[in-house]
């Protein structure tokens, strides 16, 4: 089965540069291009997660959603979507300096079944992931958060 286009979706992130990308010709980074904070270093990369996951997922056929891809080892197409969701609670826990949720490999926690519950398990993902983001600091600093692997990669 191929996957639908994701020509439509949400994050304006994701598409094909119009010129070709080669070192050769590509200036060198200019002091306001590169990220000065872990966030802004993150942030785009977590946008076109973002898109390309949500579009992926709203895609989908809310009739394939339980049943597509039903193979030894490997997700279905629904099982896939909540390892998204839970991997990136379990990424962004660990710069708040909390437990990774339990099970990831297997959907983690959340019952979400239904291609509506799902999708929304995946938002909430990348709410978590988006308000996370915004509170890193160079040192990750705030007395109301514990101390986690963001404030060691800063050697803060």
């Amino acid at each position: 089965m191929l996957l639908p286009s994701l020509s439509w979706h949400r994050s304006s992130a994701v598409g094909k540069s119009a010129t070709p990308q080669n070192s050769a010709t590509k200036q060198a980074a200019q002091p306001d291009d590169i990220p000065k904070s872990i966030a802004e270093s993150v942030s785009g990369t977590l946008q076109f997660a973002e898109g390309n996951s949500l579009g992926l997922a709203e895609a989908m056929p809310e009739d394939k959603y339980p049943s597509v891809g039903k193979f030894d080892r490997v997700r279905s197409f629904e099982e896939q979507v909540k390892h998204v969701a839970c991997a990136q609670f379990a990424f962004f826990n660990e710069f708040e300096g909390e437990k990774r949720p339990e099970d990831c490999e297997k959907g983690g926690h959340d019952p979400a079944k239904t291609k509506a519950e799902l999708i929304n398990y995946l938002n909430d993902s990348f709410d978590y992931s988006n308000r996370v983001l915004a509170t890193l600091t160079p040192c990750c600093g705030g007395s109301q958060r514990k101390r986690g692997v963001a404030d060691e990669m800063e050697g803060c």
